[in-house]
């Protein structure tokens, strides 16, 4: 069988996942996560790695790495073997721990480093009993369920993550202390804000709406990572394609890593479909062509919120209602249904 893809960049950033074999419990009790966190708090000094964000979970773990040396595999590969031989102990069990490597995505800077840092908090409520798993997200409700909930299951969100231990985000909002070993100022300075305090205070907005609103974001960025393994914008892509070359049978992702087009390729087809200039239907309020050139370039081109809002002229709010207010007309609205398989079409017969 192939093994997964590494990319190891000195001065990368990493979103970092491990989960128990066939899904069973790898935290039995405090005394497991405790024990965790001791061995993650060794990463530094050990393998000379920044740890940004962690969380555990009943049966995983997501982390935030930065490695100024290409060592992360070493790393994680310590922290994994040795939290087993531990756990195995203990519990008087035998056999591996985890479902096999860890999967790992570099993450592009700035706000790929911020977005994976927010959802790596937002574990704790992206359960069946927060409204925020992926069973409720995919029945159709508005993002993040706002327009369902009550204000007391947005309360039960946020108490849920100012009170949960097993993370970092209480670092991240001034809540306690950051421990030595975590570095806490690098992303939340992505966040905006002259002081510590202004720019805690944006990072705790970020995560209020996120909590309260989901919209794009509500998968969690990894699940666009392309090839499973590079979360960032259209450049950084093409840099890592290129460097990671032509396939391998050794390297599973490696075809996955596609090269992602800019957005003039989308107004172009649009421009196609519909038979006239972009200039003269893009503008017009409630016309679907631009919307429809947008929502192709997000799920086709893994383009960012922040990337089509560029190209668009709107900010990153409104190029998420946007993307909302269309995916809504698809499902209702036979006349842009045709215009969206034939902005598909149209794709295809390029490629």
């Amino acid at each position: 069988m192939a093994r997964p893809l590494r990319v190891e960049l000195a001065g990368g950033f990493y979103h970092v996942m491990n989960r128990g074999l066939e899904r069973r419990a790898i935290f039995e009790d405090n005394a497991d996560r405790l024990r965790w966190v001791t061995l993650l708090s060794e990463l530094p000094n050990r393998f000379g790695v920044r740890v940004h964000a962690w969380v555990l979970m009943g049966n995983h773990y997501h982390l935030q790495i930065e490695t100024p040396e290409a060592n992360l595999s070493r790393a994680i590969q310590w922290l994994n073997v040795a939290y087993a031989v531990w756990f195995n102990r203990r519990h008087g069990r035998v056999g591996p721990l985890f479902q096999g490597r860890f999967k790992a995505e570099i993450t592009d800077t700035a706000e790929w480093v911020a977005r994976t840092n927010l959802y790596v908090h937002l574990n704790p409520v992206r359960v069946s009993a927060f409204g925020l798993d992926k069973a409720k997200q995919a029945r159709g409700r508005s993002p993040g369920g706002v327009a369902r909930s009550a204000v007391e299951e947005l309360k039960a969100r946020w108490t849920r993550l100012t009170e949960y231990r097993w993370s970092s985000c209480r670092s991240y909002l001034g809540l306690e202390a950051a421990p030595g070993w975590l570095e806490v100022e690098r992303v939340r300075r992505e966040f905006g804000g002259r002081s510590r305090q202004e720019q805690t205070c944006h990072y705790r907005q970020a995560l209020r709406e996120l909590i309260g609103e989901g919209g794009e974001w509500a998968e969690g960025p990894w699940e666009q990572a392309v090839g499973g393994l590079i979360l960032g914008g259209v450049e950084f892509v093409e840099r890592m394609r290129k460097r990671l070359g032509a396939p391998s049978r050794e390297a599973r992702g490696r075809k996955g890593v596609v090269r992602r087009e800019p957005f003039v390729a989308w107004k172009r087809r649009m421009a196609r479909v519909r038979g006239q200039a972009w200039s003269e239907f893009a503008e017009d309020r409630g016309d679907a062509g631009r919307d429809l050139a947008m929502l192709a370039a997000r799920r086709l081109g893994r383009m960012t919120l922040r990337e089509l809002g560029v190209e668009v002229g709107l900010d990153y709010g409104s190029v998420s209602n946007a993307l909302y207010r269309i995916r809504l007309r698809l499902g209702r609205d036979r006349e842009v249904q045709h215009e969206w398989e034939a902005l598909l079409k149209c794709s295809y017969q390029e490629t």
